[in-house]
């Protein structure tokens, strides 16, 4: 196991920035057709019960479809960063991780969770922290 120095990038810089292009495009697409699933089947289930029940999920499907997108947009970040780490300063998406949980559980959306935790948990690594408050600098 080799140590990292604040200056160089340790790889999971890189890996964060996959996990959240990649996941966010797939949880963009996904909650998009997650309201458009439940506007449709909404509408065709409006004489039973569960059909306007089922309309009380579509923000939380919006919600996360809107953190997708805000996922993307790390993802590009960082993919720029790694190609050229002076011209492009990064910030550690602490409170993108955050809310991909948040989001994902209210959501139901199992991957966007999965992958949150797993950025909120690369995140924590001394390595990780040391390279981003380096930045900060």
């Amino acid at each position: 196991m080799t140590t990292e120095t604040s200056g160089s990038m340790p790889p999971d810089i890189e890996s964060i920035g996959k996990i959240h292009f990649i996941g966010g495009i797939l949880n963009a697409i996904g909650g998009l057709a997650l309201v458009a699933t439940w506007a449709v089947v909404g509408l065709i289930l409006t004489m039973i019960v569960i059909g306007p029940l089922l309309w009380c999920f579509m923000p939380f499907a919006l919600a996360s479809a809107i953190v997708g997108i805000c996922e993307v947009l790390s993802g590009s970040k960082h993919k720029k960063h790694v190609e050229n780490p002076s011209a492009t300063p990064i910030t550690p998406p602490k409170g993108l991780a955050i809310g991909q949980i948040v989001v994902g559980f209210l959501s139901f959306n199992v991957l966007q969770l999965v992958l949150g935790i797993m950025v909120f948990m690369k995140l924590k690594k001394p390595e990780v922290v040391a390279y981003y408050e380096s930045q900060a600098s």
